[in-house]
């Protein structure tokens, strides 16, 4: 017994210990969870959008991503210099240049090897033009938009889906019908958009060589 009795107190000591860092740790985990689930979007409007189209237009993509679980964190720029955090995107609103691909709606730019994009340019007047042709509410139009080419950069990619958000051809018609099933991101897109946030995390914090 007065051997036992030490042991057993030690023993209940380092379970105290143990419990403790294994809330800490879960603690942290939690908060890096919380931050890596969080896109930061930088957006620079040389359109001209309305406002009451682009408050709609930040609901309406903050809707489709928090169904894929990731935060969107919405910063207007007049012009911002500070060098791009790792959770932040660029989202560019502009006429539809010359080269523009017909019928494009936007494009991000991807770098493939890394799997990771930060910059996506959305055709504003193309959205409204399209929006204007389906009788259908030109914000919401550009919310979508915008929340597509948001999951190519966090995913890393340019493929498409055959079907939901991120198909590569949208119409009028959908548009008319309006089907929910259409508009919204796959469990795995979702899944593969909060790796790209952990990945660009992960890379931030590697020490420089």
């Amino acid at each position: 017994d007065l051997v036992a009795r030490p042991l057993i107190e030690m023993a209940r000591t380092v379970a105290v210990v143990i419990a403790g860092v294994a809330g800490t740790l879960l603690s942290q985990a939690l908060v890096f969870a919380s931050v890596t689930n969080q896109a930061v979007v930088r957006t620079y409007d040389e359109f001209g959008v309305a406002p009451r189209e682009l408050a709609t237009a930040i609901e309406t993509a903050r809707a489709i991503l928090s169904g894929a679980a990731i935060d969107l964190v919405w910063h207007e720029c007049g012009r911002c210099d500070d060098p791009l955090g790792p959770s932040e995107l660029i989202v560019r609103i502009v006429r539809t240049p010359p080269q523009a691909g017909p019928g494009s709606l936007g494009y991000s730019l991807i770098d493939v090897q890394q799997r990771s994009g930060s910059l996506a340019t959305l055709f504003a007047n193309r959205v409204e033009s399209m929006a204007a042709t389906a009788d259908f509410d030109p914000g919401v139009l550009l919310g979508r938009t915008i929340a597509h080419e948001i999951a190519h950069l966090l995913i890393g990619t340019t493929e498409h889906s055959a079907h939901g958000l991120m198909r590569a051809q949208w119409n009028t018609r959908e548009l008319q019908h309006d089907l929910q099933p259409e508009w919204v991101l796959s469990r795995d897109e979702g899944t593969r958009m909060r790796r790209g946030l952990v990945a660009r995390a992960q890379r931030s914090r590697m020490p420089e060589m």
